[in-house]
């Protein structure tokens, strides 16, 4: 089964999330609890992209704790044709520019959502792009 690899410690937002993609796209979730676990899951040809929330904090990674534009930075630097969907609640003119500039994230989504339409249209684009390239792994 395709695989999305979500990273969020809003838990009810996870939940939304996961219903979503699992009930309404056809996608299995797997949430880590580490960097080193999110890593090893992006490295899976199963994991069609990788959302992560922003500004999530306090994410362990070696010890010690990096945000959620760090865990994008981290995927995209290891496999740079995963794509990652940032998220986030802080939504100020210009943060979602400044996020996906500093992160090298594919797309960024308000939360909360208008809708789960935007959810699955934004990994559905992103997933199809990806196959379009003829991409599984080619970084």
């Amino acid at each position: 089964m395709k695989r999305i690899v979500l990273v969020e410690d809003d838990s009810s937002v996870a939940a939304y999330f996961s219903y979503v993609l699992e009930k309404l796209g056809g996608f299995s979730v797997d949430r880590p609890a580490t960097g080193e676990d999110t890593l090893r899951l992006a490295l899976d040809p199963r994991t069609m992209a990788v959302i992560v929330d922003a500004t999530l904090r306090f994410f362990p990674y070696h010890g010690g704790p990096i945000d959620g534009v760090e865990v994008a930075r981290l995927v995209k630097a290891q496999s740079a044709h995963l794509p990652v969907v940032l998220t986030s609640a802080r939504v100020m003119p210009g943060d979602r520019d400044q996020f996906l500039s500093s992160s090298r994230a594919d797309d960024f989504l308000a939360k909360p959502l208008g809708n789960h339409h935007e959810l699955l249209d934004a990994v559905a684009n992103l997933t199809a792009a990806r196959a379009s390239r003829g991409s599984r792994r080619g970084d």
